[in-house]
């Protein structure tokens, strides 16, 4: 939130030098494409660049196995989560939540209000995590077994082939109009341009 202030604050402040750069560069690219339209569509086709996502859905479909490694490790596995459970319970019982807000308030800018809702949230999602742990861990740890009927509710194979089919799909549809209206468009950019120039000279 911090992050985001000072961004905003520095666009405020720079907002007619960036309008006048943003400006001057549309219109510098919609002369040049009513001007001279084959050589700026031939730079287009050197930088049209097409990134398929087959490597990514490959990643994303490939089956990885962590059941074995908790099955196999389940007394420690089990010890580490009533411990991580025996953790958060003293948190919460014992060193109390004061001062939550105030820490929330100053690391993400907020407002009290905001900060008291966000620690109250966090209070209840520590409490879960917390009986969660303490639940699961002493299952894991004598009858790791009775576990399964969870496991096979959770472990569902989710194919990611239609998702990635829409990103592999080629969309040239603006850029074929480029290619057909050139000189229109090069106008239109030439007019965004200048509105956009005019907009940083009145301010934010």
């Amino acid at each position: 939130m911090q992050f985001g202030a000072t961004l905003g604050h520095w666009l405020l402040a720079h907002w007619g030098a960036l309008a006048l750069a943003i400006g001057a560069l549309s219109a510098a690219l919609g002369v040049w494409l009513a001007l001279a339209p084959a050589a700026a569509l031939r730079l287009d086709r050197r930088l049209s660049v097409w990134v398929s996502a087959d490597r990514l859905a490959e990643q994303l479909n490939r089956r990885r196995h962590s059941g074995r490694f908790f099955y196999r490790h389940h007394r420690a596995v089990g010890a580490l989560l009533v411990l991580a459970g025996a953790v958060l319970l003293y948190t919460l019982l014992v060193q109390r939540t004061a001062g939550w807000d105030d820490a929330i308030a100053a690391a993400f800018g907020l407002s009290p209000l905001l900060a008291a809702l966000s620690a109250q949230v966090l209070l209840v999602l520590v409490a879960l995590a917390a009986g969660l742990a303490l639940l699961l861990g002493p299952l894991l740890y004598l009858r790791p077994s009775l576990l399964r009927p969870l496991e096979a509710v959770a472990d569902r194979w989710i194919n990611t082939d239609a998702a990635l089919a829409a990103l592999n799909r080629p969309r040239d549809g603006p850029t074929r109009w480029v290619e057909r209206h050139p000189r229109a468009t090069g106008a239109a950019l030439i007019l965004i341009g200048l509105l956009i120039a005019v907009a940083g000279t009145a301010g934010p």
